[in-house]
């Protein structure tokens, strides 16, 4: 490439290639968090990030700089319709990859944005909604969607119980959906109806998450394997009497499964070192091929010993407290045992972190893990602990990328 071509490019862009800003604006992209965690931290309140404002300051450094930033600053948009400067102008929509937007009780912009946004965003590929209360506004959304052939993720938060036949008739439409979330709210189950009808889910869609109070047909019909389809990711919340209806509609997928999420909701009154065992014992004797386990305990950790899978290379515990030290290091001790010969290679706890230390208290999370940290290094397994100050329900869902991309 001659000096003179560089130079001009260069002064096409005051100075600095098109190139470097190009890769600027990658880098920015690529250092967002993933969408479902910006929103539920940004929903009902102006959605700013730090990427965003170097967007916006690159916008006001030179006006040939815009259209490089833009591509950047309206990849997402984060949309409470009670903040007016959230909705994306009409002219950037077709600019949108990611989107999130929160419903109540539609009004008219709430009902225009969502008769347009499918039309105009004919680009989008991940699309996070929070919705209370039943309209029909958004059951003709749901029934746009389907033909939205680039939407590859899809997070549904709130009370989903009347939209659940809509959203698995969408979900079997998208043939390049390669994940689903569905946190049900609702305190009553919806009852599907014509599931039978609709075609089966995608032979993309790889990574499925279900919470809350939702009817075993939808389970059944959005994980049981067919012809070349097979869910590869799982993240499902368990307790004591569900365990025994539910484990039959998901342990069709299990032999397949490279990663599974289990949130364990029994707690200390419930006889829970038993429940924790019997919950996740019988999930783990089928999935023999799981190489992730994410494990989420609403109390503390009873168990002291699990049958991991021998493919098993990462391990999860989210959240723990110094409390759990003795028994997450003997369920780390037991997985090198022959009897299961797991290969565990890494080890990652998530603890909360307290806003003032008291005096003489370790600064460094790993010196309240003392048994654990030991154990993994006598045993060469890496271990990391990751503090955060508040905990966000599913953020270990939201930072897989098989979920949150």
């Amino acid at each position: 490439m001659s000096k003179a071509f560089m130079a001009h490019r260069e002064s096409d862009t005051a100075g600095v290639p098109h190139v470097i800003l190009d890769f600027v604006v990658d880098v920015l992209i690529r250092d967002r968090k993933p969408l479902a965690l910006e929103a539920s931290r940004f929903l009902g309140r102006n959605f700013r990030n730090r990427e965003y404002g170097c967007l916006e300051a690159m916008c006001l450094v030179h006006r040939t700089w815009t259209s490089i930033a833009r591509r950047g600053l309206w990849r997402r948009a984060v949309v409470d319709f009670g903040v007016p400067d959230s909705i994306p102008p009409d002219s950037l929509r077709r600019r949108l990859r990611e989107l999130a937007i929160t419903i109540s009780w539609p009004d008219n912009v709430q009902r225009n944005f969502l008769a347009r946004i499918i039309r105009q965003a004919p680009n989008l590929e991940v699309l996070y909604v929070d919705i209370s209360g039943q309209t029909d506004d958004f059951i003709t959304f749901l029934r746009k969607l389907g033909s939205r052939s680039h939407l590859k993720r899809i997070w549904m938060k709130g009370e989903l119980s009347y939209y659940l036949n809509d959203i698995c008739l969408a979900a079997s439409r998208l043939k390049n959906l390669k994940s689903l979330v569905l946190e049900c709210l609702d305190e009553n189950k919806a009852q599907p109806c014509s599931l039978h009808a609709f075609d089966s889910p995608p032979e993309s869609l790889e990574s499925l998450a279900i919470s809350g109070r939702i009817e075993l047909a939808y389970i059944d019909w959005l994980s049981k394997p067919r012809k070349t389809f097979t869910i590869r990711d799982l993240a499902v919340t368990l307790d004591q009497s569900s365990l025994s209806s539910s484990r039959a509609r998901i342990e069709g997928c299990l032999p397949f499964l490279k990663s599974l999420q289990a949130t364990i909701t029994a707690r200390a009154e419930d006889h829970a070192a038993d429940t924790q065992a019997f919950l996740l014992n019988a999930l783990l004797s089928r999935a023999k091929n799981l190489q992730r386990l994410t494990l989420t305990f609403r109390d503390m950790v009873f168990i002291t010993s699990l049958g991991l899978p021998t493919a098993l290379s990462e391990l999860h515990i989210d959240p723990a407290s110094p409390q759990d030290d003795e028994n997450i290091a003997s369920i780390v001790a037991d997985s090198r045992l022959p009897s299961l010969q797991c290969h565990l290679k890494k080890l990652v706890i998530s603890c909360k972190e307290k806003r003032g230390r008291k005096a003489g208290e370790p600064a460094e999370p790993s010196l309240k893990f003392l048994r654990t940290t030991a154990v993994c290094r006598d045993m060469n397994i890496v271990l990391s602990i990751c503090r955060y100050r508040e905990h966000v329900p599913w953020s270990e869902v939201a930072r897989n990328a098989a979920f949150g991309g």
